[in-house]
């Protein structure tokens, strides 16, 4: 497949993640909760988007299509 600027609104990305941004999370919590922070960190959410990996790929490739995140967790 050849991506360029005619068509790159015709490639997507979906990725799978699992688990993405625990630490982010836990570091936020402690943060807010236990230091007593009133704000938390600019990237705190992007950061434990689960879409974000596929962001970071359309992004590096260039690509201008839809950009999906697939999750799953153990119940």
């Amino acid at each position: 497949l050849s991506c360029d600027e005619g068509n790159a609104h015709r490639f997507g990305a979906t990725v799978g993640v699992g688990g993405l941004g625990w630490d982010v999370m836990e570091e936020t919590y402690r943060a807010l909760l236990l230091d007593g922070a009133r704000r938390v960190g600019i990237l705190a959410v992007p950061k434990t988007m689960p879409s974000a990996a596929a962001g970071q790929v359309s992004l590096s490739l260039g690509l201008r299509g839809p950009v999906f995140g697939v999750t799953s967790a153990c119940a």
